[in-house]
């Protein structure tokens, strides 16, 4: 009997024993959670860790990071410019000390109408940078379970799969002091080149997160619009040619903005688009003076714009409801042509615009909705027939207005309705001679009135 307990008592120390020397040697990653909600938010990044990862004990660390300079709000550290390099390299040292693998910043931060925001950032004891950095806008009673788990799941699981290490063995201030020093220079030479190792074993890249309007790599969008059209000489004009009104036409409109780089992480390059639009007219009639026999002459007439060029995004700021600023430069053609008999045709201003625009806007965000205002300028390459034929001396030039507003049906798909102000002007610099066909021609003014209702997806 003695025999059979004593047998039992030692199976049970082994078993505790393996036990403690498991949990001793599993990996950990700390959560550094502040803010608002800070044990929520550190309870829901914890729910994240695959099998094989723990969350460890945040009072070594926080030591650590003290003796390397790391004082105060980690997450406010990290976010100022100034202070960041130099916390990055405290959080490393830190982390080679303690043998932790990595540490998880996280805070949280109400916002309103019961929404909130949780900014999280990974770093990892072989990177020079975060492996993730990325601001989550939660709604209403949202948990941020979900959107941090396609976030966090393979740079966690990356750090799973390796054995853990000891922390590292205390060194006399002088070496350490000198260690330092060595480590920071390394960090120089090597900045940007570790940032695709993955604790010596695996390369791992930084996901893009949850798609938005900041790190979307397609914004697609279409809607329908109703465009007016009103022409108008600048002096009296004599002559076949007339001003001219449209007060309402149909049109139908896509777009498209493609990010190639987006999902990659590079600054500056991931915010760079191709940007493509197009708009066209349903078939639409004019009506003209009347004809010898009283009848009005009636043209048909055509309502085409496209533009293709690039653009880039800026975030301003790192909360959620960060303003977003778009700077554009494209090239494109504006038609609005008359086809019919030469009579009709020499009364109506039909032009064809080649253009090259630059411009910017901004969308603000207000809530799930949006403000977008925007402004450009067109530098008319030539205006078609009407240049050429009619008034080859012309000088022309636009500006542009738009202003907007917009509401997130989904996190992807946003309903949208803006309208655009566009006024071309011109000079015609008539030379002695050519004013026989349009006498006292000096200039016009060609301005057009576009509202969009539509829908933008973002991909």
């Amino acid at each position: 009997m003695m025999k059979t307990v004593s047998s039992l008592v030692v199976f049970l120390w082994l078993l505790a024993t393996s036990l403690a020397f498991a949990a001793a040697t599993k990996n950990k990653v700390v959560i550094i959670a502040e803010g608002a909600d800070s044990d929520a938010v550190r309870q829901e990044v914890s729910h994240t860790f695959p099998e094989g990862l723990a969350a460890g004990a945040e009072g070594d660390l926080s030591a650590a990071l003290a003796n390397n300079g790391v004082k105060g709000s980690l997450a406010d550290a990290l976010a100022n410019p100034k202070t960041r390099k130099q916390t990055l390299a405290g959080v490393r040292k830190a982390l080679t000390q303690t043998g932790v693998p990595g540490v998880v910043s996280a805070r949280g931060k109400k916002g309103k109408g019961g929404t909130r925001e949780v900014r999280v950032v990974l770093i990892v004891k072989g990177q020079t940078e975060p492996v993730i950095e990325e601001n989550i806008a939660l709604g209403k009673g949202e948990k941020a379970g979900p959107r941090l788990q396609p976030l966090l799941s393979v740079p966690l699981q990356d750090i799973a799969s390796v054995p853990a290490e000891e922390p590292k063995a205390a060194k006399t201030a002088d070496k350490d002091k000198d260690k330092d020093k060595d480590e920071e220079k390394d960090a120089e030479k090597s900045d940007g080149a570790e940032a695709s190792v993955s604790l010596d074993k695996d390369t791992v890249t930084k996901p893009r997160g949850p798609v938005d309007v900041y790190n979307a790599m397609i914004v697609a969008e279409a809607g329908a619009e109703i465009g007016t059209r009103q022409f108008k000489f600048s002096t009296p004009v004599r002559g076949p040619l007339r001003s001219y009104a449209a007060p309402a036409i149909g049109m139908a409109a896509i777009g498209v903005q493609i990010y190639p780089f987006a999902t990659q992480g590079i600054s500056g390059a991931k915010d760079i688009a191709i940007v493509g639009r197009f708009g066209q007219a349903l078939p639409f009639e004019s009506k003209t003076k009347t004809n010898t026999e009283g009848t009005p002459l009636e043209a048909k007439g055509e309502f085409q714009r496209f533009a293709v060029g690039a653009r880039y995004r800026l975030r301003i700021g790192d909360a959620a409801d960060a303003p977003l600023i778009g700077i554009e430069g494209v090239y494109g053609q504006w038609k609005f042509l008359f086809t019919g008999e030469d009579s009709v045709k020499a009364q109506v201003p039909s032009v064809a615009y080649s253009y090259v625009r630059g411009g910017a806007d901004a969308r603000i965000p207000v809530g799930p909705a949006a403000i977008y205002v925007g402004a450009g300028y067109m530098h008319i390459l030539n205006a078609g027939t009407f240049q050429t034929e009619k008034f080859p001396h012309a000088k022309f030039g636009g500006v542009e207005g738009k202003v907007g507003a917009g509401y997130l049906i989904q996190p992807w798909l946003e309903a949208r309705a803006n309208v655009t102000y566009t006024r071309i002007f011109s000079s015609f610099n008539p030379k002695p001679g050519e004013q026989e066909q349009y006498p006292n021609a000096g200039g016009a003014l060609d301005t057009y009135v576009v509202a969009n209702l539509g829908v933008s997806a973002l991909f």
